[in-house]
């Protein structure tokens, strides 16, 4: 891993309309935390796409509903974290809460230097 270890937080205010600089923003940091990705379950492997040496953990703010046949929740919220494939197996990720708006991993940057990235969404 190099030497340079960046975090950046970027609110899309929607997938498409934050997608613009959001592969050059993943090329330049090592990890970044998105927020409002109006994505729906279905479609947070989006996230994954954006640059192919990159992984990701989200969640949707919107619940599907099967059984009804339609989407439930407000369209706008959810929250990402996209971080470098060379980070490997030393990313964990740590869940999020109930209501969405929170997720955390964990990566072990070397021996003795954990650390923890917790990306809250607070409208």
């Amino acid at each position: 891993m190099a030497n340079e270890f960046s975090i950046l937080s970027y609110n899309l205010h929607g997938f498409g309309s934050g997608l613009g600089m959001l592969p050059d923003l993943c090329k330049l940091h090592t990890v970044v935390a998105v927020q409002e990705h109006w994505l729906s379950d279905d479609g947070l492997m989006k996230l994954n796409d954006i640059v192919i040496n990159c992984r990701s953990y989200a969640v949707s703010a919107m619940t599907d509903t099967l059984s009804a046949g339609y989407l439930t929740g407000r369209p706008y919220g959810g929250v990402g974290i996209i971080w470098h494939k060379n980070l490997g197996n030393r990313v964990s990720l740590l869940g999020s809460d109930s209501t969405k708006r929170c997720i955390a991993i964990k990566i072990k940057i070397s021996d003795s230097l954990e650390v923890v990235i917790v990306n809250v969404y607070l409208p």
